[in-house]
């Protein structure tokens, strides 16, 4: 009986690691969507940081035009105050020269704190190449180590169904049956161990006398409570075998 409940037992945990090992592999396509969406999110924070230097910089060539311009009425204005003539013309010649100079001023004081702003900015910006050439170095890294689990997964997959199958050779086809059975309606665990006095499957204490009978180990017994297999997990045949078939 022992040798039965060996084979379902490796059966049995082989199914356990084919499960885990299935849902590792699905996990992987979420956990690289968020990756890339967290690397996205990023690079669109830094390309706005670039992006408002760009700003920037075209903001001074507007004021630096502007300033052309101011400069260009300033020479036409001190034209005009050369030829002028009569008293009031030149009053006014030297009022629209003095608006035209608080204009050129002001343009000015603007242009100093844009070229400011751009030097830092040209700064930063190198601080921020540096950080997006680190993000995509450690995101393709990341994305890789992933892409490498994947594959171990796969292979470790195909290792375990080529196991499964040799340990369904090994189980009698009307146990194999009872097993299949119990597996698709209880989760996924078709048998279990007691230990303590406890199924460790639905955690519920087994009667005295059936757990003595299955101590004696002499038939395959289940569950009262979740019809689940069961064996004496203290027992140190299946100890050492569960021991052997985790390594």
């Amino acid at each position: 009986m022992k040798e039965d409940l060996k084979n379902l037992i490796l059966l049995q945990t082989c199914d356990n690691r084919i499960k885990t090992n299935q849902i590792k592999r699905d996990s992987i396509p979420e956990r690289i969507k968020r990756l890339e969406e967290s690397f996205e999110e990023k690079s669109r924070i830094f390309n706005s940081r670039l992006e408002k230097l760009d700003s920037i910089e075209k903001e001074k060539r507007a004021v630096e035009k502007e300033v052309q311009v101011i400069e260009s009425r300033a020479q036409k204005g001190q034209e005009k105050l050369n030829n002028i003539k009569s008293n009031k013309e030149y009053t006014a010649a030297l009022k629209e020269i003095e608006d035209i100079e608080k204009d050129r001023v002001k343009q000015e004081d603007i242009l100093l704190q844009v070229m400011e702003t751009i030097e830092q900015l040209k700064k930063e910006s190198i601080e921020i190449k540096v950080e997006k050439e680190n993000l995509r170095k450690d995101f393709d890294a990341e994305k890789k180590e992933i892409e490498d689990e994947l594959l171990e997964l796969n292979e470790e997959a195909e290792g375990l169904i080529k196991q499964r199958a040799e340990y369904n050779c090994e189980v009698d086809s009307r146990m194999l049956k009872t097993y299949d059975l119990l597996r698709a309606r209880r989760s996924g665990v078709a048998i279990s161990a007691v230990v303590g006095g406890i199924c460790q499957a639905c955690h519920l204490e087994i009667p005295p006398q059936k757990f003595n009978e299955l101590q004696r180990c002499n038939e395959m017994m289940a569950c009262p409570h979740c019809n689940r297999l069961i064996y004496w997990g203290e027992d140190e045949f299946f100890v050492k075998l569960l021991n052997s078939a985790s390594v």
